[in-house]
């Protein structure tokens, strides 16, 4: 009964988290699974740095503890498991029913004969422990128990900060999910306006090409998402390249992007590297550039585009996008 009460506990908290989650934005999602994880952090560091302090107690005041206390655990281990397996298997209490309904006699003993071999089992263990426990000093015992106990419970950090981390690689996903969700429907608005002036303007444009026939035909060359190869020199852009994405609050400061900014290309915005592969501030390469939604050379586009994309590429791949200098983001 009371298990079955923990487990209905367990299911309207986790149906009420799920509820909370569904109402909280992206970032503050984030912000909350990343609180999650740093406590996570200190709850596995401090019971790790718990659980080294009682060994060092155990190995400095019990000479050869360290057998002994594996010999203490090994055996409450064995207790506690063929515990488990004598309650599993311990079949039916009412041997004499179990014939008159008329079961298989054959099959009536065997459970029987397991279920008195697994208490035997048992019994075994438990007496292996009580002997271990009379032969030992009682406060080694103690403190064994403890450290089994301490055991347990880093294990269980271990799975609770594996989950957290889970969690957080979700709500950063989401978060960009979001940001680029945003960034095309404002893409698609922006398309639908252009659309509207120019169904407003052909009309004119057309009327004014009748009244004068072209004289020569100029074919335009087809525009290049990437820089021409081999050029150095940069023509800066009045506007951004493409819709700039929108970046959630958090994250590193602006010191830190600053400090990022210097380490890259010592501030300057339209640097190139001397091969012309690496580019801008952030010496983005032409595919990552393209990645974040960049269109044309990163070292043209104006300092706010440039900004936004390399905080989106941080909010996708972390500080390990600037191999060298990443550091000064964290």
């Amino acid at each position: 009964m009371a298990a079955a009460m923990l487990g209905l506990g367990v299911m309207a908290t986790a149906a009420s988290a799920g509820q909370a989650q569904e109402q909280t934005s992206a970032p503050d999602a984030l912000a909350n699974a990343r609180q999650a994880r740093s406590a996570a952090e200190r709850r596995l560091a401090e019971l790790t740095a718990e659980l080294d302090r009682l060994s060092a107690e155990v190995d400095a005041r019990f000479a050869g503890a360290a057998e002994l206390a594996a010999d203490l655990e090994h055996a409450r281990g064995q207790m506690r498991r063929s515990a488990i397996a004598a309650f599993v298997g311990g079949g039916s209490e009412h041997a004499g029913i179990d014939l008159l309904a008329g079961e298989d006699l054959a099959e009536v003993s065997r459970r029987h004969t397991f279920a008195s071999s697994r208490t035997s089992d048992w019994a075994a263990a438990a007496d292996r422990f009580a002997e271990l426990k009379e032969a030992n000093d009682p406060e080694l015992v103690a403190l064994t128990e403890r450290r089994e106990l301490l055991n347990s419970r880093v294990a269980e950090a271990r799975d609770a900060l594996f989950q957290a981390g889970a969690h957080e690689a979700d709500a950063e996903r989401a978060v960009v999910a979001e940001a680029e969700a945003r960034a095309a429907r404002r893409e698609a608005e922006r398309q639908a306006a252009a659309e509207a002036a120019r169904a407003t303007t052909a009309p004119r444009a057309a009327s004014g090409a009748q009244r004068s026939a072209p004289t020569t035909a100029v074919v335009a060359s087809p525009a290049s998402t990437s820089p021409p190869r081999g050029r150095t020199e940069v023509v800066p852009l009045t506007e951004p390249s493409a819709p700039l994405p929108e970046i959630p609050p958090g994250g590193p400061s602006e010191e830190q992007w600053a400090a990022l900014r210097r380490c890259e290309s010592g501030g300057n915005y339209r640097i190139v590297s001397s091969s012309g592969r690496y580019r801008g501030a952030y010496q983005f390469n032409q595919q990552t550039w393209e990645s974040v939604g960049g269109r044309g050379d990163p070292a043209a586009a104006l300092p706010a585009e440039q900004d936004a994309r390399a905080k989106l590429l941080y909010l996708r791949r972390g500080a390990r996008s600037w191999p060298h200098c990443g550091s000064a983001l964290r």
